[in-house]
């Protein structure tokens, strides 16, 4: 219950959302479950990654990289992959960011995670964003918006910030009406029709299965 008040609070509550993680974490570690612990510096890295304090989630995402790899947890590899891939994006670090995400994919895949996957593709939208191709990112946004919505999801408090940036980076680059249209075509794409179109950003990614 400590962790998920800390998951929901938006990250300018951060110090009471910290606190949450700490005693989380706390109690995850007196119990000796390495898989809760890796959950909740996922989480913990992310607030820390909205808040620009993008070297210290990054040392917690590493953490709970090991952790999975420890306990052979397909999921929690999949999320620290991805927690890596926002992290590296923000430091600018492309060629580490894409491995990542390649990662994450490919896990996620594995466990039909679809939240994962729509995370994945606000992931792959800041990365279009980096390497000046803000077209694909709205599409990509407009995928992933129109993904949400037909399943009920809306997007952790922590990634809606993450996320948000992509966006205004995109609005820095191109016109509103343009961001609107391509958007608006997003929305028409399944979710492995966006990942397809973008997936020349990522290394060894296959043309996976249509939904």
């Amino acid at each position: 219950m400590v962790s998920a008040r800390a998951i929901v609070r938006p990250p300018d509550d951060a110090d009471r959302a910290r606190a949450n993680f700490d005693e989380a974490l706390a109690v995850a570690r007196a119990a000796d479950d390495p898989l809760v612990s890796g959950y909740v510096l996922s989480h913990y890295g992310l607030l820390l990654a909205a808040r620009g304090q993008v070297a210290a989630a990054q040392s917690r995402h590493q953490d709970t990289l090991a952790i999975a790899r420890a306990v052979d947890d397909e999921n929690l590899r999949a999320e620290a992959h991805y927690d890596l891939a926002v992290d590296a994006t923000a430091l600018g670090h492309r060629g580490s960011a894409r491995h990542h995400l390649a990662a994450a994919l490919e896990g996620y895949r594995g466990i039909d995670h679809l939240d994962g996957l729509t995370r994945c593709l606000g992931a792959l939208a800041a990365i279009a964003v980096h390497t000046g191709d803000p077209r694909l990112a709205s599409r990509l946004v407009g995928a992933a918006a129109a993904a949400r919505d037909r399943i009920g999801l809306r997007p952790w408090p922590s990634v809606a910030v993450v996320e948000g940036r992509t966006s205004d980076g995109i609005a820095e680059l191109l016109p509103p009406a343009e961001v609107a249209a391509l958007a608006g075509a997003g929305r028409e794409l399944t979710i492995e029709q966006a990942l397809r179109a973008g997936g020349h950003l990522l290394p060894q990614v296959a043309v996976a299965r249509p939904r």
